[in-house]
Parts: structure tokens; C-alpha cells; sequence
């Protein structure tokens, strides 16, 4: 590996620390985090903390958060001192042998994108030598020193109450990993860096690479997605057993021909789609035909769906299926104040979006963290000037 954006590697841990709730004050459990780690400048690409066992929607959201500029996330972590200037697009990635880097919706979108995926040979985790560092290094550091740790072992551990002495939300550990990963592992010299820092390799590499990025960044929500293909009807079309319709997509049904399918881009937010118009080469998005839809799961509608099938040995309504959304919301509400740490940590994944947010809620607020590091005397090195240049999505015909 010669430069930075060169290899990427991504793995999933489970963090030896126990969370509460942010409303009942309970223990709900460990959370998952999900690094991208640039293998040259051993920078941060990109995070993601989750309640949720890894999926595919996991790796398509911490993709394009570490493809993107990070300036609007930090406006959430206001004690941030330092820049985070990681963003582009990778050469290729190696990730592991898990089910969900081998979901063909993910394969399709790293080919749009020109990323390479190199899967490593069975039982050779050493090609990520990198990832499970960071991950070493993040439980020294920062993990096994904060309330509410599990430590690595039961030896460890000792007599440490980990359930009693847990406090940490899930916003504030957020908080706290995200300073950590900036201002102190960012910060921090590396003996595999000749003793530099990951931000002055990148910070010097930079200067003599060409950042590839999106066009508009708003579209790697349509590439980095599950895909679908469907028929557009005089009322709209149906992703998931969720009806969608707008005025653009009526349109667009004048102008195909008949019986023709139109290519379907969505995640788990079911308030809306995103549909191909092969006339234009785009992708315009298509509300919920109900707006009620607007900040649901998918995962739970399903959930939904489900429970009433089973009960009624039947196809449920509409109606049916929205009123058992909301009694499994009430019911995750009342699990949340439950005793026992299975009801509540399943009751916290009910109540949390995909970033790791509070559902159908404001726009999270800033979040505050105190953490002191015996770094601060490395200076922070300015960004050198770079150039930006735009690689076009597989398939389009624009030059």
C-alpha cells in the first residue's frame, strides 16, 4: 500500500462496555461499532455504532459516511478540536468472509462506484491487520477505561459490576469514540508511520493525490441501497408491500413502454424511494403514497406484517399493519422500563434509526464530551491543498 485511498478495511466489533437507556437509566447492553480504516495513513474513513447485529444496511450506511467530508457530522460533536479530513473514494476494500459483504445490492454498488472488493482467503484475518489493531488499540485506550466496561475477560473483569456502574447512552459513547478517533488516535504518533501521525500522513499525502469524489454526494443514498425492479402502475409502484407515488413518476410512466420495469432504489427509512429515469439518467426520489410512512423502519413494518400473518393466516391491511407498528413502539416503550436486559436492548433497536438516532424525532442535537488525552502537546497539522476530480458512476452516459 503507497497512498492513502489506496485500500480500505472494514470490520465489526462488539465493545466490551454496557449502555442504558436514555429514558428508563437500564442497562440495554453492548453496542456494535463499525470501522473503515484507510490502510496507508491508518486514518478513520468512517464509523458507525450500532444496537443491531452487522448487516448489509450497516456496511451501505458506514460506506458512504466515510466516503463523504466529515465538516457537517462534527457540527454534532461541538468538543471536537480537530478537523477530520478523510473523505474520497477507495481503490478497493477488504472486508471479511461475513454474510453481508457478499450481498449482491452491495456488489453492485461498489461496482458503480469503481471500488474493488478483495475478499481475503478463508481463516486469514491478517489481511486486516490494520482494523484489529485500531480495535486493540481503542479497547487500551479508550474502552476498558470507561463505566460500565466488560473488559476482555473474565479475569480481567474481576469483581467489577459492569451492568451497576453502566451510564453511558448510546449518544454519549457516540460522543466520546467520535473525540477519542479525532483528537486523540488521529493525534497520535504510529511506530508503523515512522512515528507520524495518521493525520500528517494524510495531511502530507494529500497534496500529491487526486481525491476522487461523487458528483452529488446525495446520490451514494441511491447507490450504496438494496435495489428493486418494478412495474409502474397508474397508482404508483410497490417496494416492500409500501405504496409509492408522485407526479414525476406518473410522467415517467407516459413515456414507457408497456409491461417495462423501472429500477428501484431504497433502505430502510420507508418514507420514501429512489426511481431511475433511463430517459434522463437519474434517479428522483418518490414519497410514501401515506406521508405516516415518513421516518418508519422498514425492518420493524416487516416485523409487523409478520405478527399478523401468523395470527390471522392472512395478508393484513394497510391499517392493520400501521396499528400494529404503533403497539410494537408502545410495546418498546414499556420494555425499555422492563428488568429483564434482553426485552430492553430490543425494545432500544425498536427505538433507534440506522444512524444510531432516536426514531422520528428532531434533528439530533449536539452532543458534549469531556475526555482527557496526554497527547495534547502533538501539533495539529494544517490540510496541505488538494486537487478534487469526479469519477462518473458505472453505466451513465454523461462525458
Amino acid at each position: 500500500c503507497h497512498e492513502i485511498l489506496e485500500r480500505w478495511e472494514i470490520d465489526h466489533t462488539l465493545l466490551d462496555v454496557q449502555l442504558v437507556d436514555e429514558t428508563s437509566g437500564l442497562c440495554i447492553g453492548r453496542p456494535y461499532l463499525t470501522i473503515v480504516l484507510d490502510r496507508f495513513s491508518r486514518m478513520v474513513m468512517g464509523y458507525l455504532l450500532h444496537l443491531s447485529a452487522p448487516n448489509t444496511e450497516t456496511v451501505l450506511r458506514v460506506i458512504e459516511r466515510s466516503i463523504r467530508p466529515k465538516a457537517e457530522l462534527l457540527k454534532r460533536f461541538p468538543k471536537v478540536r480537530n478537523e477530520w479530513w478523510a473523505r474520497g473514494l477507495p481503490a478497493r476494500i477488504v472486508p471479511d468472509n461475513a454474510a453481508e459483504f457478499h450481498a449482491g445490492d452491495l456488489i453492485m454498488g461498489f461496482n458503480e462506484l469503481g471500488i474493488e472488493i478483495m475478499y481475503p482467503a478463508s481463516r486469514a484475518p491478517q489481511r486486516k491487520g490494520a482494523v484489529e489493531r485500531f480495535f486493540s488499540t481503542q479497547n487500551l485506550g479508550l474502552i476498558h477505561n470507561l463505566p460500565g466496561t466488560t473488559f476482555s475477560n473474565i479475569q480481567q473483569r474481576g469483581d467489577y459490576d459492569s451492568e451497576k456502574n453502566a451510564c453511558f447512552t448510546l449518544p454519549q459513547l457516540e460522543a466520546v469514540v467520535v473525540k477519542w478517533i479525532v483528537d486523540g488516535y488521529h493525534q497520535t504518533p504510529h511506530r508503523g508511520l515512522d512515528n507520524r501521525t495518521p493525520a500528517q500522513v494524510w495531511g502530507t499525502s494529500e497534496a500529491n493525490h487526486v481525491i476522487s469524489l461523487p458528483v452529488d454526494l446525495d446520490s451514494l443514498e441511491c447507490i450504496l441501497a438494496k435495489r428493486a425492479s418494478v412495474k409502474v402502475h397508474h397508482y404508483g409502484i410497490e417496494v416492500a408491500k409500501v405504496g409509492y407515488h408522485s407526479t414525476e413518476l406518473a410522467e415517467l410512466r407516459m413515456r414507457l413502454a408497456d409491461g417495462e420495469k423501472v429500477n428501484v432504489r431504497y433502505r430502510d427509512e420507508a418514507g420514501h424511494v429512489w426511481v431511475h429515469d433511463r430517459f434522463r439518467n437519474l434517479f428522483f426520489k418518490v414519497p410514501a403514497k401515506d406521508e405516516r410512512m415518513a421516518g418508519k423502519s422498514r425492518e420493524v413494518w416487516k416485523a409487523a406484517e409478520k405478527a399478523l400473518r401468523e395470527k390471522y393466516n392472512e395478508q393484513p391491511s394497510f391499517e392493520a399493519t400501521h396499528r400494529c407498528y404503533q403497539e410494537i413502539m408502545e410495546d418498546a416503550d414499556e420494555a425499555r422500563r422492563s428488568q429483564t436486559l434482553r426485552k430492553r436492548r430490543a425494545a432500544a433497536i425498536a427505538k433507534i434509526d440506522k444512524e444510531g438516532r432516536v426514531t422520528e424525532s428532531t434533528p439530533p442535537p449536539k452532543v458534549l464530551a469531556e475526555v482527557e488525552w496526554t497527547g495534547d502537546s502533538i501539533p495539529n497539522i494544517p490540510p496541505a491543498a488538494f486537487k478534487v476530480s469526479v469519477r462518473r458512476p458505472a453505466g451513465s452516459s454523461k462525458p
